[in-house]
């Protein structure tokens, strides 16, 4: 997913690198519940107790986990309810990419 993620990001059209967001954050719900299947905000609290033991870096990287899912929920991203807020501006979307992307490596790369 996260491969496909990235390839959608650096199709020229707009259309198809939105896409890579959608499936990007997908890939952020499905690396949520990789230490704790059954309980997604348990398992989010050890991923992230694995990236540091610095306590205001691992207060930072919690909001931003917590920032990074309220944008997924609240804009046409995740979810296509009326009430979603649509983002078309190409350079949002390339912001949001990148500010997801960056997190999940971060996640990932620590055994």
């Amino acid at each position: 997913m996260l491969e496909d993620a990235r390839k959608k990001f650096f199709n020229p059209d707009p259309v198809v690198r939105r896409e890579s967001v959608e499936r990007l954050w997908g890939c952020w719900e499905r690396v949520k519940t990789l230490e704790k299947p059954n309980d997604k905000k348990a398992s989010v609290t050890l991923l992230l107790n694995k990236v540091t033991t610095q306590t205001d870096v691992r207060e930072m990287l919690e909001d931003e986990a917590m920032k990074l899912t309220d944008i997924g929920n609240s804009f046409h991203i995740r979810h296509t309810e009326v009430q979603q807020i649509l983002v078309s501006d190409s350079h949002i979307i390339d912001y949001l990419f990148h500010r997801l992307f960056c997190m999940i490596m971060l996640v990932l790369k620590k055994p």
